[in-house]
Parts: C-alpha cells; structure tokens; sequence
C-alpha cells in the first residue's frame, strides 16, 4: 500500500480509536490530521502517535464536526496549508 505523503484526517480524532488509526496511517507514511472537539484528548492522540511513530507528521484541530461553519473553516485552513485530503477516517461518534 502506498500512501506516503498523502493527507488524511480522522474526525472524532481524540477519541479511543483515533490514535489507533492515527498508527496506522502513520506507519504507512501518511501525513495524519486530527479533528475532535477535545483538546485534551487531540493532544493525548498526538502523543501516542509520535510516540509510536517519531517520524510521523501529526496536526490536530480542534472543531466541532456537527457545525457547518466550524467545517468550512477547517477546509479554509487545511487549503490555506495546501494539505488537501486523500483519505477520511469518519471516527466521530455523532
């Protein structure tokens, strides 16, 4: 599987299995965005996954899934970083 250098994000990205996907991904060579409206628990995320993958590449944001306007911001930033995404892990549990 090659999915070095592509983008993914994982919504509900704090949670139990977003640090598990983030792994995954991760050791795969994929670049990892973590979306969770818990800051603690995106920081938690990030920890565990450089952890277990130093070289990873990890960024979080912190945004509510359920607002349109929270999204739109998101995808704002993200194109602003020029980080589009190629892979979408829906983990949120709304």
């Amino acid at each position: 599987m090659n999915i070095k250098d592509k983008n993914a994000l994982i919504t509900g990205g704090g949670g139990l299995l977003g640090p598990q996907h983030g792994i995954a991904l991760a050791k795969w060579g994929a670049e990892v965005v973590l979306v969770d409206i818990d800051e603690t628990g995106l920081n938690n995320a990030k920890k565990i996954i450089t952890e277990n993958i130093p070289e990873s590449v990890i960024k979080t944001a912190l945004v509510d899934i359920t607002k349109e306007s929270a999204l739109l911001d998101l995808k704002d930033r993200l194109k602003e970083q020029n980080s589009a995404i190629d892979i979408l892990i829906n983990n949120a549990a709304l």
